[in-house]
């Protein structure tokens, strides 16, 4: 096993995540951190952390459909860089001192 994916993950032109189930997925956190562009299935619990402005969604689990979704990416004109800074930005709301945060309100509401 690799010590350090972040040389890996920098070098990524976008990063591809293929599951069925997940809870919540650090290394597509990081891959929005590193400003990467995600192609994702929709994965049970995907939509706390992933939208349709910082991703590109594939509701189907089909490989041709995944495949085909990869091969737009790639091949597509588009500029994702408005892309990449959404997920950038919603992959601050889970930095350690946001969730404490969250959780000192959460906890004084009781």
């Amino acid at each position: 096993p690799r010590k350090n994916i972040y040389p890996l993950i920098r070098k990524a032109d976008l990063i591809a995540f293929t599951s069925f189930y997940e809870g919540l997925p650090l290394f597509i956190l990081e891959a929005m951190y590193m400003r990467k562009l995600i192609v994702s299935t929709k994965f049970s619990g995907y939509n706390s952390l992933l939208t349709e402005k910082n991703s590109l969604l594939c509701s189907s689990f089909q490989a041709r459909d995944f495949s085909d979704l990869l091969l737009w990416a790639v091949s597509s004109k588009n500029n994702y860089i408005e892309m990449t800074e959404f997920a950038y930005k919603d992959s601050l709301s889970f930095c350690a001192s946001n969730v404490a945060e969250q959780y000192h309100y959460l906890l004084s509401k009781l």
